[in-house]
């Protein structure tokens, strides 16, 4: 199994800092340090923790939701949990769909879209909220060569123009060649970690989706 990272973000400043009181508290006589103190720093590193993983969104491998919900409805779902108004969710997934290549599609549902099409709404919907880390869990499995190819290009365009981090889980080491570093597990253990020495070149995306038929 190939584990494909585009970058790496650096721990929070909040985050550190909770994880070296911890480490402080731990290794300190006993003595010199109250069970509270040891509770608060812990509860800080939850508090960080927490505010790390609200920042993180997941690429599902397929669009997995209602069938009578639409693309626009599908993307604005994690800003819904949020709390955010209409007007907020509305703008924020039209625009997301948008930079995915799917202007035109908001009002389709997933049994009208291809696979392809279905990747770049479940892509939509995790960038939606502007994290700062996607994980994509292999997110090209049920699609053909070409469109492999383009929802790949399109999360090396997330990274290098949005810098949004990618990590990226494949069997596909065609697709792990995307990324700048690539991961080796085998049997759960880390056999490699080191920069990607066959990074596939920028190639210019095949042609955008098409515009749906209007009647």
């Amino acid at each position: 199994m190939l584990a494909a990272c585009a970058s790496t973000p650096p721990p929070t400043a909040s985050l550190q800092a909770a994880q070296a009181a911890i480490s402080n508290a731990e290794r300190a006589d006993a003595s010199r340090y109250a069970a509270g103190e040891l509770g608060e720093a812990r509860t800080k590193l939850a508090s960080a923790d927490t505010a790390v993983r609200e920042e993180r969104m997941i690429a599902a491998e397929r669009l997995a939701e209602q069938s009578r919900t639409s693309a626009q409805e599908n993307v604005e779902l994690p800003l819904l949990y949020r709390g955010e108004s209409a007007s907020r969710r509305q703008a924020a997934a039209a625009k997301a769909l948008q930079s995915v290549g799917l202007g035109g599609w908001e009002h389709h549902t997933p049994g009208e879209l291809s696979g392809g099409q279905q990747q770049r709404v479940a892509i939509a919907r995790a960038i939606v909220t502007e994290p700062a880390v996607v994980l994509a869990d292999e997110p090209t499995g049920n699609l053909d060569t070409q469109r492999s190819q383009e929802i790949m290009e399109l999360l090396r365009g997330l990274n290098v123009e949005h810098g949004i981090t990618v990590l990226m889980v494949t069997h596909e080491p065609d697709m792990a060649a995307y990324a700048r570093r690539v991961v080796r597990f085998i049997d759960g253990r880390i056999e490699s970690d080191q920069p990607n020495p066959l990074l596939v070149p920028p190639r210019p995306l095949h042609a955008p989706a098409a515009q749906p038929r209007r009647s």
